[in-house]
């Protein structure tokens, strides 16, 4: 509807769409402003009700049941509550798998290796688990990655080797694996060297002028 109207539109969460709305509504035509609050009403409503959800997670993860595995997890940068939770529900107790191997297997992260001519490949995942856990895996790896230079220093190498997607999917099964090693010993994560996005950032800058002045 803003693109049809050719008007540069709001970042859509609820607070900047109201406050854009307030600001620019007048550039809209009156059935193109009833719209827009008609959708923004939905997208209020949506928040409110995962604003609920999300404190509902909050006081499950402190329950006496869970708080003790929640922390551990929190422990890991790229972990907060939500991922915890889901983390948590869908495995259950990791005593109950007797290695990280079998955890990996039944989380479907376990590369489906195929075999021709006495030479093993190894393929895609076998996807036999949860879905969700995998997803909650490999996105809370990522964020781990950047905050983690060790992580980090790992996925770049898996990304030169298999490319992005299948390195960040190793992460997660990486991420996995170490959850196990922290619940079997009952240890916290251990933080390796923090990465410098100044730095990195500053780097990135200085090369994308050298190669401007070079294409000049």
């Amino acid at each position: 509807m803003l693109n049809a109207a050719n008007i540069r539109g709001p970042k859509f969460d609820g607070a900047s769409g109201q406050k854009w709305l307030l600001a620019h509504g007048h550039l809209l035509k009156n059935v193109q402003r009833e719209a827009f609050s008609n959708f923004l009403d939905i997208i209020l409503l949506i928040e409110r009700q995962r604003e609920v959800l999300r404190r509902k997670i909050i006081f499950a993860n402190r329950s006496d049941e869970f708080s003790a595995a929640i922390t551990m997890l929190k422990s890991v940068p790229g972990i907060d509550e939500i991922w915890a939770c889901i983390i948590a529900a869908e495995v259950g107790p990791f005593d109950r798998f007797p290695n990280a191997d079998t955890l990996e297997f039944w989380a479907g992260l376990t590369p489906d290796n195929q075999e021709s001519a006495g030479r093993t490949q190894s393929g895609n995942i076998t996807k036999a688990g949860s879905a969700t856990l995998r997803w909650a895996l490999c996105k809370a790896a990522i964020v781990l990655c950047k905050s983690d230079a060790s992580q980090e220093a790992v996925r770049q190498r898996l990304i030169g080797k298999v490319g992005k997607a299948k390195a960040n999917v190793a992460m997660g099964r990486r991420l996995l694996r170490i959850l196990y090693a922290m619940f079997r010993d009952g240890t916290l994560y251990e933080r390796g060297e923090p990465i410098n996005h100044l730095k990195n950032a500053n780097k990135a800058t200085a090369k994308k002028r050298k190669q401007t002045k070079e294409a000049a």
